[in-house]
């Protein structure tokens, strides 16, 4: 029959803790060596810059690029499925307004505009203001530009690269 098979516990856990912290203590050594010497730190900075490289000068085999990308193209998608049912106007709440602005190149339902002329008050549960709604389609058309244009977006790190974008819009004014 074992005994103090608690004090026998005890003392392998404290070997494993002694063992862990010399495993610690030799790669530290090691790497307190490989700091000293120049090459190791001259390879450890040309593969961290390969690394952001990476990120930015690539479009297929860049983690950062895609996630942009998905970001971008489900940014347009939401606004695609739900654009044409967002309600937007002067946002008085009287009743009646000075008019309204027609937004072209949107995912209107069966066209390809959006007309803001609702006349009640905006806010949370309400209608859109036309301004808000104006910024709304100006991102979109941004987007829309740039995905269309370059056959996607170019790579993060480029410089230079510029999207031209048409904006339209009809204002029509009300006889009140």
């Amino acid at each position: 029959m074992v005994k103090n098979t608690k004090g026998i516990q005890d003392l392998s856990d404290r070997y494993e803790n002694l063992n862990n912290l010399l495993t610690r203590y030799s790669t530290l050594n090691t790497l307190i060596k490989l700091s000293a010497d120049p090459s190791a730190v001259s390879g450890a900075i040309n593969n961290l810059n390969a690394g952001a490289t990476g990120l930015l000068k690539e479009k297929t085999n860049s983690p950062a690029y895609q996630a942009v990308s998905l970001a971008l193209n489900a940014a347009v998608g939401l606004w695609n499925t739900i654009g044409y049912a967002v309600m937007c106007g002067n946002g008085n709440g009287t009743g009646g307004g000075p008019g309204s602005v027609i937004f072209n190149n949107e995912p209107g339902q069966g066209s390809t505009q959006i007309t803001c002329n609702r006349y009640e008050a905006t806010g949370l549960g309400k209608s859109m203001s036309i301004d808000e709604f104006k910024k709304l389609n100006e991102a979109y058309q941004i987007i829309q530009q740039a995905l269309k244009k370059q056959s996607g977006f170019p790579e993060l790190g480029g410089q230079g690269t510029s999207v031209n974008v048409e904006y339209k819009y009809e204002c029509k004014q009300s006889s009140t």
